[in-house]
């Protein structure tokens, strides 16, 4: 059956500016990829980072180029997939839409079409980008933050103390600090921590640049809390490498570039031992109902950033009291 596929670049605007350790911005533009055969109809989601070299125009660019085949099912599309040479986000924009499309025409849920278990509520930790610390108090009362069990915190080397400390003073909750790759030396992290003292963090998440595995492994050996991987994990990890410097990964599938390959690396990080964190770009419902389908293969969520949109595409995910569902589904004990 002939496919027709599109894709269309949307800009998201943001509810306030998005800030971390090495940019910021009021608006994401992401690729939004459809495929239909005239009477079902899959959508997809590509979110463009330049940290791993990517962007709307490059996205853009490389669909343009591809030659769509009349696939039979899932075997024929991963071959023709695993042929083409494409940014990560846009593979994975490009599997998800077909894949949906087949939930569809099959009858079936997405789940189901992954051999996954159906995804039931659970929490989500939300995140609170780099700002002014006098706007924290009216900031977290205004977004209601009392109602996450996890709030991550965005840092870099000259604030991790004041701002952490500031956020505290109206949280309780815990905390996960994310230096997204700021610092460059171990004891001065390490000292960072110990001068903040709180003994209500969850983990710490990537305060190195990703090629720094010496430091990591000291780090690890040091730290009064558990270290995450994110911009250490793309496509590949050597797990058994990463298990001797972090606690636990932060899996995106805009990074892994496909379901498939999503779920090997959520299973073999369990494997060596590795905690797991499903995380998101800025990205819509859309995508973060994809990454939400793997939840069963995580112990942590960090599914946040549709809630950051001004107007969300593709309201497909419910939040309430920090707990995520599906839209059209209701909340469930959460299980982890």
């Amino acid at each position: 059956m002939h496919l027709k596929w599109t894709l269309e670049l949307i800009t998201l605007d943001l509810k306030y500016t998005w800030a971390i350790s090495r940019n910021s911005t009021n608006q994401k533009t992401n690729a939004f990829i459809r495929v239909s055969d005239g009477k079902f109809i899959g959508n997809g989601e590509a979110a463009p980072n330049v940290r791993y070299q990517e962007s709307p125009d490059i996205l853009q660019q490389a669909f343009d180029k591809l030659v769509f085949e009349d696939f039979t099912g899932v075997k024929s599309f991963n071959l023709w997939l695993e042929k083409q040479i494409l940014p990560n986000a846009l593979r994975f924009g490009i599997e998800s839409a077909y894949i949906t499309y087949l939930a569809k025409s099959q009858k079936c849920s997405v789940c189901s079409v992954l051999g996954l278990r159906e995804p039931i509520g659970r929490n989500t930790s939300y995140t609170i980008p780099i700002m002014p610390e006098a706007d924290l108090k009216d900031y977290i009362a205004e977004y209601n933050l009392k109602r996450f069990r996890f709030i991550k915190i965005k840092v870099n080397k000259e604030n991790l103390v004041s701002f952490t400390s500031e956020i505290r003073r109206h949280l309780n909750n815990s905390f996960i600090i994310d230096a997204n790759e700021a610092y460059t030396n171990p004891d001065n992290f390490l000292l960072d921590m110990k001068i903040l003292h709180d003994n209500n963090i969850e983990f710490v998440e990537q305060p190195f640049p990703s090629g720094f595995s010496d430091e990591y492994r000291y780090l690890k050996k040091l730290s009064s809390y558990p270290i995450f991987a994110d911009e250490s994990i793309t496509d590949t990890a050597d797990f058994g490498e990463l298990s001797q410097s972090f606690h636990g990964v932060n899996i995106k599938l805009m990074k892994a570039g496909s379901f498939q390959n999503g779920i090997r690396l959520l299973k073999e990080a369990k494997n060596e031992g590795l905690r797991t964190m499903i995380g998101c770009m800025v990205e819509s419902g859309l995508a973060i109902s994809s990454a939400y389908y793997l939840s069963s293969l995580a112990d942590y969520l960090d599914l946040d950033s549709f809630m950051l949109l001004k107007q969300d595409p593709y309201p497909m995910i419910n939040e309430k009291d920090g707990i995520l569902s599906l839209q059209g589904t209701a909340n469930h004990t959460e299980f982890s």
